[in-house]
């Protein structure tokens, strides 16, 4: 006999015997009215093969027999037997009874006693657990059985869910067992066949109702002799909320709240605990960004082939699958051909020696088998047979961080652009769109242009559609048949010349239209929000398993495009900003007391601003949305200008759109409304504070100020584009063509530390890139433009102390009177 195993999340009777047992172990069956198999009756019943490493169970007929339960020769009392720390019990398989009748008597009676204490449900199942052994299951509670499929080894998930108010979700569970009555991360088991990101979802969704997404795996901790004396696996998932309201699950939570972080690492639990409290510490880790942690990638051990579907001439792959690759101790790269897993978005991540990670760009064969292959157009063209190496190495990749220190890891790489030497399409056979979204932006005529003729010079494609006037002109308006001819100057206008819209996206009316209309290949153009929508129209084309690539030029004027170096439109955008700033600096110079204010565009970022503000030199003071500002008081932007007032006798101020938002609501009672895109809709900044500077000094009687108010924000974004927009325009073209053609799909194309890369949909469209206020670049702004930090008026205060004791008295009453008004627009 082997020691009996208890039970593990709730109550539960398990029992485990050898192989040379197997006949009295099925006798068990036999109290629940099932058969008891023995090796006499005439009744025929096979046993079936169990998992089992180094070997198989015998299969063995039977014959099938009635217990006498009510024999007197039986004697009645309970199983040697006791409860574990989950509520479990445990039976002592060393004295359970030899006899199949005895042993149905003590079971019947120990069952009765179980349930009068209010453990119910019956029904065993089989359970593998090691060699050698088999173990029946029997789940007591009136609900389905949440033991694991199989217990050898266990894998668990946390989830790690923190809100913008550094607020951990965390749940009190019911079970009895050492970490009951503390407050600790949502917890489970995966269940059959789930991946542990969508285990997490599920699992705190579960226990507390709130909605999440998976972002990265921080950590994991492997536990010894655990449940059954086995391993236990347990993975720590950060999640991001996408609710907040709280649903207990009362079978097995006592309680869930979002918990003060520091609170909650604070308790004794996690401080007298290494091991947990070196998991959370990771957690944070990660949250603050100091630990990047895991990416998914989910693959079945099962080798289909040694070949990766980009090398290879071959067209037998099929299925979706990942390519993974490891070191061995040569230094030899070994790899396996893996199915991927994962249904729900994956993400494609290949993990080599030193750090190196890949975050690759879905490609046509992870999901369309037998695929065609056709020598690229290039090889034949005269203008590109001069350079030598055109093509691009499919092992090429482009490193996000090119600054490394000594022993860092390589980091994340991605794929470079650029022309293959093999094609997924025929140029006859290529049917291809273009559709530009959202607002303006100088050189979306110049990137329409080049995807035309860089499809027909280099490809040979004749077929190329423009569709009028974004998302929604897939479904509710004609297309516009573009050649090079059509296109040919276009690049010298502003504007777009297939129109644009904000909103429209309807993706099922739009992949409906791509099918109907035969298109294989859809350019899209746009900013953040048109991106999210190309990556919802390539996951339904793939969901339909559609040849159609979907590929997408990231548009903004803003350049708060995450991860590549810059976003197209925006070095003229800064060089159209000069004429302004030009323009102030000539009024406030012409008269006494003469202010300047330009309002430029920057919703979240102040990028345009600060790079149009270093590039002039003649601005006195520069507000961006990243770096907040206060009006009055000591340290404000009033005892800022009068400074400068007096001393030079002007100054100019540029202004993002989006910076002072939150004092403009406070001081304006506004609701927060919303354009199609979902952007909210900003109050005009520049006329608030301009008005704000006008009413201070015309109290104050002291100094009579000129103000002249300039807004070129439309006019900025209304022209062409300049000579280095134009040249980045085509290179981002080319680019998008050459991926599209080599069967990529699903990605945005960029420059990453100057080379040309394929960037996956989620990796653009997470965030949004944002002036950093603690970098040199800002430093260098505030060097050039000699303002203050604008910290709140109480650090200024608590600065000067030393420096004017005498003056702090004067302050007292104006601390009282406004400091704990303002602290709102003071905080980061």
């Amino acid at each position: 006999m082997a020691t009996a195993m208890g039970g593990l999340h709730g109550p539960v009777v398990a029992a485990s015997l050898t192989k040379d047992c197997t006949f009295q172990l099925l006798s068990i069956v036999s109290f629940l009215q099932k058969p008891i198999f023995t090796k006499t009756s005439t009744a025929k019943l096979s046993f079936p093969c169990m998992p089992y490493i180094g070997g198989a169970f015998k299969k063995t007929e039977t014959h099938v027999v009635s217990p006498n339960i009510s024999s007197p020769s039986v004697t009645t009392g309970l199983l040697d037997a006791w409860d574990d720390e989950y509520g479990g019990v445990i039976m002592n398989s060393e004295s359970l009874p030899m006899s199949a009748n005895a042993f149905a008597s003590a079971f019947q009676a120990s069952l009765s006693n179980w349930k009068m204490k209010g453990k119910r449900g019956e029904g065993f199942n089989y359970h593998h657990a090691e060699p050698g052994y088999v173990m029946l299951t029997y789940w007591i509670p009136n609900e389905p059985c949440m033991l694991p499929a199989s217990p050898s080894h266990q894998i668990g998930i946390a989830g790690f869910v923190i809100n913008e108010k550094r607020e951990v979700l965390v749940v009190k569970e019911k079970c009895p067992c050492r970490c009951c009555g503390v407050w600790k991360l949502p917890t489970g088991y995966i269940n059959k066949s789930e991946d542990i990101f969508s285990g997490a979802i599920r699992e705190v969704k579960e226990e507390t109702g709130v909605d999440t997404n998976f972002l990265k795996m921080v950590a994991f901790r492997h536990a010894h002799l655990v449940a059954f004396q086995q391993s236990d696996l347990l993975f720590v998932c950060m999640l991001k909320p996408l609710s907040y309201d709280i649903t207990i699950d009362d079978k097995e939570i006592q309680a869930a709240k979002w918990m003060p972080l520091d609170e909650f690492i604070a308790q004794p639990y996690y401080q007298d605990d290494p091991l947990s409290k070196k998991v959370i510490e990771t957690c944070i880790a990660a949250q603050e960004d100091r630990y990047s942690g895991f990416t998914v990638h989910a693959s079945s051990s099962a080798t289909i082939s040694l070949k990766p579907p980009r090398n290879s001439d071959s067209n037998s792959f099929s299925g979706s699958r990942n390519w993974v690759t490891s070191s061995s101790g040569s230094g030899h790269k070994v790899g396996s051909f893996s199915r991927s897993l994962m249904e729900n978005k994956p993400h494609k991540v290949v993990v080599g020696d030193a750090g190196y990670v890949l975050e690759d760009v879905p490609h046509f064969s992870d999901y369309i088998p037998h695929l065609s292959t056709y020598p690229n157009p290039l090889q034949d063209n005269p203008a590109y047979s001069v350079v030598k190496q055109y093509f691009v190495n499919v092992d090429d990749t482009v490193a996000q961080k090119i600054v490394v220190h000594n022993n860092s890891p390589r980091g994340t790489h991605f794929r470079r652009a650029g022309p293959r030497q093999k094609v997924y399409f025929e140029s006859d056979d290529v049917h291809a769109c273009i559709v530009t979204c959202g607002g303006l932006c100088p050189g979306l005529n110049t990137v329409i242009r080049e995807i035309v003729c860089g499809l027909h010079h280099m490809y040979g494609v004749k077929k190329v559609l423009g569709i009028d006037g974004g998302y929604r002109g897939f479904y509710s308006r004609n297309t516009i048949s573009l050649t090079p001819k059509s296109v040919n100057d276009i690049h010298k206008r502003g504007g777009t010349i297939l129109g644009t819209s904000r909103g429209g996206h309807n993706t099922s009316k739009i992949v409906d239209s791509i099918q109907d209309r035969g298109i294989n290949q859809v350019y899209i153009i746009g900013g953040d929000g048109t991106q999210k929508g190309a990556s919802v129209i390539y996951e339904e084309i793939k969901r339909r398993g559609l040849k159609v690539v979907v590929a997408g030029i990231p548009k903004t004027i803003d350049n708060d495009i995450p991860v590549i170096d810059r976003s197209f439109g925006f070095d003229t955008a800064v060089e159209e900003a000069q004429r302004a700033i030009n323009a102030a600096h000539v009024e406030s110079e012409s008269v006494e007391n003469g202010i300047g204010v330009v309002k430029l565009m920057g919703r979240y970022s102040g990028f345009i601003a600060m790079y149009a503000t270093l590039a002039s030199r003649d601005v006195d003071c520069c507000l961006i949305p990243e770096s907040p500002f206060y009006l009055e008081g000591p340290g404000g932007l009033f005892e800022y200008i009068e400074k400068r007032l007096k001393e030079n006798g002007h100054m100019v101020i540029v202004i993002a759109e989006g910076a002072g938002q939150e004092l403009l609501s406070e001081s304006m009672n506004s609701m927060a409304k919303q354009d199609a895109s979902g952007n909210k809709l900003l109050q005009d900044v520049g006329l608030w504070i301009s008005q704000k500077i006008k009413d201070h000094f015309s109290k104050r009687n002291k100094m009579t100020i000129n103000l002249k108010y300039i807004d070129p924000t439309y006019m900025i974004r209304a022209v062409p584009s300049n000579a280095s927009d134009n040249v980045y325009c085509t290179l981002l073209a080319q680019s998008a063509v050459h991926g599209a053609m080599a069967g990529y799909t699903g990605f945005t194309v960029g420059p990453v530390n100057g080379r040309h890369s394929y960037i996956p949909f989620h990796r653009i469209i997470e965030q949004q890139n944002k002036v950093v206020i603690t970098d040199r670049m800002w430093a260098r702004l505030l060097s050039s433009t000699n303002q203050p930090s604008f910290l709140s008026a109480k650090d200024v205060i608590e600065d000067k102390k030393e420096e004017l004791p005498n003056q702090l008295l004067d302050h007292q009453k104006w601390l009282k009177d406004n400091l704990v008004k303002k602290e709102i627009s003071y905080a980061l």
